[in-house]
């Protein structure tokens, strides 16, 4: 069954707002029931279309559109087509500059969950705290460290509203550095026969921005980004494609953690950990532009501004 015209449009709204990984087709069962009952006309599945693009260009539900929005979301409007039609793909599709700066961007943003250490700091904390050589009570520790991340993560979503994307972005990757980077030293200063007893709330502050930044801050902030950049034609398969890589990375680090640990030691690990991070906030400086309250045309054009005059000139 064909998906109506209005309806695609909301569904093309909706899968950036809610599962840019998911192919809008893929909501047609969730949506079906509610359509083929009467939920409201055209206008109705045109407001909710207007306030999930709202919601994904960062703006107020009750705020109205900006005029490059608007034009915008008029624009979505001429050219709604039904969702059942396949599209295909060409090379031509990934060859324009600011899509393969797009790509990029991508990959690092996905990259957060393991080479920021997100898996290992929220999998083996407990294993962490163990191997610290500090004796501390390892169920309060933990708990507090859980609790941190609830907290972390609504501080999150209040710097993300009151900030702009590429300064909380990078203020959070800074202090992900300074976190891992100084329970790195820990360990190292551990493992070189010091006693460390009296560093014990360093230690625990140091972890805890470790466990709570990367997870909360650097994961939720680029969680949308990836599908504000990239083109509509090719979101789908590259985010697809980068969080089937990301999994098999995972699979790797999560089964070989320990073994590393005992070898080259978490010293070692945390410091990859924190330049990956110093790596993200010297990226994010350079090349990732701002992106809130733009249409993707202005994303477009603010990506070009990043990229140096050679390969502007081969777009």
């Amino acid at each position: 069954m064909d998906i109506p015209n209005d309806y695609t449009l909301l569904l093309e709204c909706y899968q950036i707002e809610k599962w840019p990984n998911v192919h809008g087709g893929h909501l047609f069962d969730v949506f079906n029931f509610l359509h083929w009952s009467h939920v409201g006309s055209s206008s109705w599945w045109f407001s909710e279309a207007e306030k999930s693009l709202k919601f994904y260009r960062g703006l107020r539900s009750d705020q109205p559109l900006p005029e490059s929005n608007a034009l915008e979301f008029e624009e979505m409007k001429k050219h709604v087509s039904l969702r059942s039609e396949k599209t295909s793909i060409s090379l031509k599709d990934f060859s324009e500059p600011t899509t393969i700066l797009a790509i990029i961007i991508s990959f690092v943003f996905s990259g957060t969950l393991n080479f920021a250490g997100v898996r290992i700091t929220t999998s083996f904390t407990e294993t962490l705290i163990e191997d610290s050589g500090i004796p501390m009570n390892l169920s309060l520790v933990d708990t507090s460290i859980s609790s941190l991340q609830i907290v972390g993560c609504l501080t999150s979503i209040y710097i993300a509203q009151r900030m702009k994307f590429r300064a909380s972005l990078i203020a959070c990757y800074c202090l992900s550095f300074l976190g891992l980077f100084g329970t790195g030293l820990h360990y190292f200063f551990h493992r070189a026969g010091y006693d460390l007893s009296s560093s014990t709330w360093s230690f625990i502050i140091f972890l805890a921005i470790s466990v709570v930044l990367p997870s909360t801050g650097i994961n939720n902030i680029t969680q949308s980004a990836s599908a504000m950049i990239l083109p509509l034609k090719i979101r789908g398969s590259v985010l697809g494609t980068l969080n089937v890589l990301q999994l098999v990375l995972a699979t790797i680090l999560m089964q070989y953690y320990l073994y590393l640990s005992e070898t080259i030691g978490n010293s070692v690990i945390f410091t990859v950990f924190s330049i990956w991070c110093l790596f993200g906030a010297i990226f994010t400086f350079f090349f990732i532009p701002e992106v809130n309250n733009l249409a993707y045309a202005e994303i477009v054009v603010a990506l070009n501004e990043k990229l140096s005059q050679r390969f502007k000139s081969l777009s």
